[in-house]
């Protein structure tokens, strides 16, 4: 009998052990589901990200591979004129790569509105993001300043892969200065370049889901893949474009889950019609 019960007593432990792990299971997922509905909210998901002009089309996707991620991006006017917009990968994956995207998310909001150099805004910003990390997460940031007017592109770049140019039929690289990962070492200086973005020449944006998403052979989608897309896209609407280009990265991978946050950003100055106004994208 005192064996017995010895056992059952075991067998209840147990039970309850399963079955508060299961609760803290539970919970976990609903904060969890916050999270991401938080983070979303700190996006600018609406495509196109600002409908009510007609001199600029700005439009962006992010797919976390979890439940929540670390990549982002970001565009708001500092004036009338000026479009700041941002890509960024966070390093790691989780709750940690989403808490620090949210910091770096509020400083860019914060500091864009004062340094409008790229590369002061780098400079400042890498110094923040350094203060108290201990954890060493960094971030890779893709930024510019944008004269929606005249096309004038000021760019800065912190260890973040090359946007790309589509106009014409014809895709390439951006020319990017070198610049260290951002949040790592303290001190560090960026550079800057410019670029006159032409009426109907797009400014794709991305993050390194999408050029090194696998397949099952062991093959990454690459630069070359986005490149083909971007050349046969056209004038078609921005968001359509993504959308593509999410697509054939699915099809590529052969599965609609992702091994890597997968983020975009695309920047387009609608071509100007002979009376001088911009004409709406097909």
């Amino acid at each position: 009998m005192i064996s017995l019960v010895e056992r059952m007593r075991r067998t209840n432990d147990v039970a309850l052990k399963a079955q508060r792990q299961q609760l803290e299971l539970i919970h976990l997922r609903k904060e969890l589901d916050v999270a991401r509905q938080l983070q979303a909210s700190m996006l600018p998901l609406q495509r196109p990200m600002f409908p009510e002009r007609n001199d600029i089309e700005v439009c962006g996707l992010m797919e976390p591979a979890s439940v929540i991620g670390g990549d982002f991006f970001d565009g708001f006017f500092v004036d009338d004129h000026k479009l700041f917009f941002c890509i960024g990968d966070v390093s790691g994956h989780g709750i940690v790569a989403a808490l620090f995207m949210a910091r770096t998310i509020g400083l860019l909001r914060i500091l864009a509105m004062t340094i409008l150099r790229p590369d002061k805004l780098l400079e400042t910003l890498n110094e923040r993001l350094c203060i108290g990390n201990d954890a060493n997460i960094f971030v890779t940031l893709f930024c510019g300043f944008l004269d929606v007017d005249s096309g004038s592109l000021h760019y800065s770049n912190g260890g973040h892969c090359a946007p790309l140019l589509s106009a014409g039929g014809q895709a390439r690289p951006l020319t990017i200065p070198k610049g260290a990962l951002i949040g790592a070492y303290p001190g560090l200086a960026y550079a800057s370049m410019e670029h006159e973005l032409k009426p109907g020449e797009v400014l794709f944006c991305y993050t390194d889901g999408v050029t090194e998403a696998h397949n099952s052979m062991g093959g990454e989608f690459t630069e070359s893949r986005c490149l083909g897309i971007l050349g046969q896209a056209g004038s078609c609407p921005l968001s359509t474009l993504l959308d593509e280009v999410r697509g054939e990265v699915a099809r590529f991978a052969g599965s609609d889950l992702l091994d890597d946050d997968c983020t975009m950003l695309a920047v387009r100055r609608p071509l100007v019609a002979a009376g001088g106004e911009p004409t709406a994208t097909p």
